[in-house]
């Protein structure tokens, strides 16, 4: 081995710039060419941590130079955003009912708001009512005493052979 290593290097990992890629069995060479690359891949690291905060450094500026109240508009624009898309939803729903749907709906806003005035209902019940009756779920309560009940078994063992019986007699 120590011959090999000596005549292909580059073949035998006793040198890092040639593809060997481990340094085993240092000599005096090996060892000065071993603080050359690491003094190398540090300068290299540090280049890339300076440039690598240089860009932190650049979006937190960023950040800093946005102003509170460029947020609320952004915040508001996507709210009115919304509102416009939710509104010509309501729009084009409403153009796709029939007459007599309409005048249905009418019908029921005006049976709601009569029945609003005869309760003297406030804003938050108006508000409650706008959103329609809750969906209740029908569940049976869970009765944690009960052990559960044990599953069939899908499989069915038994014999495969059916003279077996018969060849006893």
């Amino acid at each position: 081995m120590f011959m090999l290593r000596n005549r292909s290097p580059e073949r035998f990992g006793n040198s890092v710039n040639k593809g060997g890629g481990s340094l085993k069995g240092l000599n005096a060479v090996g060892k000065i060419e071993k603080r050359r690359l690491k003094k190398k891949w540090r300068k290299k690291w540090e280049k890339k941590q300076a440039s690598a905060a240089a860009k932190a450094a650049q979006k937190n500026a960023a950040r800093e130079q946005v102003s509170t109240q460029a947020i609320r508009d952004s915040i508001n624009a996507k709210i009115d955003g919304l509102r416009v898309t939710a509104e010509r939803k309501r729009a084009r729903e409403w153009e796709q009912m029939s007459e007599d749907t309409r005048a249905a709906w009418a019908e029921f806003e005006r049976l709601r708001n009569a029945d609003f005035e005869r309760l003297e209902a406030d804003e938050a019940f108006r508000e409650r009512h706008e959103q329609g009756p809750r969906v209740t779920v029908n569940c049976e309560p869970f009765d944690w005493n009960k052990k559960p009940e044990p599953r069939q078994r899908k499989t069915v063992h038994g014999l495969k052979d059916s003279s077996w019986d018969e060849r006893e007699s």
